[in-house]
């Protein structure tokens, strides 16, 4: 299942970076992140479509599941609402994911009464796993690599993907599964990533073949802006099977009104009240030289594309809330 990160920044000049899970030693890695989520992922509005296919289902050429996601990043709180449009639907909200420095709400619609139900929540300190969960369906983390249970890196050297030069990471997991990544030289935003798994829907679990996610940009005002990422699985009878695709429709700077990240006026949903964060949850490895109040998340995409597509299509096809 996809790892992902989560990052605060003590000011728009510097950032704590806290880690998730993982633990790539690569110079400079966690620095070009923070730089990643400053520049150009807090303080702007994301749409984007995306499309989810049925690993038990791979003779089936359409996707099962097709949405619309709009997703708004503050400097305190993220939101992202998550809607099915026509056909299929009626365009309205279904799903909700906030995100806070320490909490995140995985809101859901319910049809009967129309009102937003809280179908999980938690601190990041109490439920990581919920926590990197909900971060990970805002779609700006597409453009970030973060893999999950290293348990080596066995190389990192320059490569180039398509034309542009790259760092090519190669490492293994504790469950010996390999991954060779490309990420762009100078950002290390991600750009090509393979495993040597696949996602079997015979036995249900993982099999020999090839699972590749790959993401594509557009270049403006010197930055690579994220347009479109798809994953696919090609099995030992070589045919290829897609995953998911995720196409961005829009990504440009803006500033979050007060009343729109309001839990409680959007949604009918009030923040919940816990303890501050205990000193020993999660040290922070990288501390900012000052900087007050700002704080940001970054969210890292790992390879195991079908692994995630077989949590979130199960999830969306049996609904956690009563009709």
């Amino acid at each position: 299942m996809a790892a992902l990160m989560a990052a605060m920044a003590a000011g728009p000049a510097g950032a704590q970076v806290t880690l998730g899970a993982g633990n790539l030693q690569v110079p400079d890695y966690y620095d070009k992140l923070t730089d990643i989520v400053n520049a150009q992922i807090a303080g702007h509005r994301v749409v984007a479509e995306y499309k989810l296919w049925e690993p038990t289902r791979p003779d089936d050429p359409n996707p099962v599941t097709v949405g619309r996601k709009v997703a708004i990043h503050g400097r305190d709180q993220w939101v992202l609402r998550d809607s099915f449009p026509p056909p299929g639907g009626d365009g309205r909200d279904r799903y909700v994911r906030v995100v806070t420095p320490d909490a995140f709400y995985f809101i859901a619609l319910k049809p009967a009464s129309g009102k937003f139900v809280v179908n999980e929540h938690g601190t990041e300190w109490q439920k990581p796993d919920g926590y990197a969960r909900t971060v990970g369906y805002f779609p700006a983390a597409i453009q970030l690599y973060q893999p999950k249970d290293v348990a080596a890196v066995s190389e990192v050297a320059d490569g180039e993907y398509e034309g542009r030069r790259t760092k090519r990471i190669t490492l293994r997991t504790r469950g010996g599964v390999t991954h060779i990544t490309h990420v762009d030289r100078k950002t290390y935003q991600h750009l090509y990533s393979e495993s040597d798994r696949v996602y079997s829907p015979k036995t249900r679990g993982d099999a020999p073949g090839k699972s590749v996610r790959r993401t594509e940009y557009r270049e403006e005002g010197g930055r690579l802006w994220p347009t479109r990422q798809e994953s696919y699985q090609v099995g030992e009878d070589g045919v290829r099977q897609p995953v998911a695709e995720t196409i961005i429709l829009e990504y440009a700077p803006y500033a979050p009104s007060a009343d729109e990240l309001d839990l409680e006026a959007q949604f009918g949903v009030k923040p919940i009240p816990h303890e501050p964060r205990p000193d020993s949850a999660r040290p922070n490895p990288l501390r900012s030289a000052g900087g007050t109040g700002a704080w940001l998340y970054a969210a890292a995409g790992v390879l195991a594309a079908a692994a995630v597509a077989v949590v979130v299509v199960r999830r969306r096809r049996r609904p956690t809330v009563a009709a």
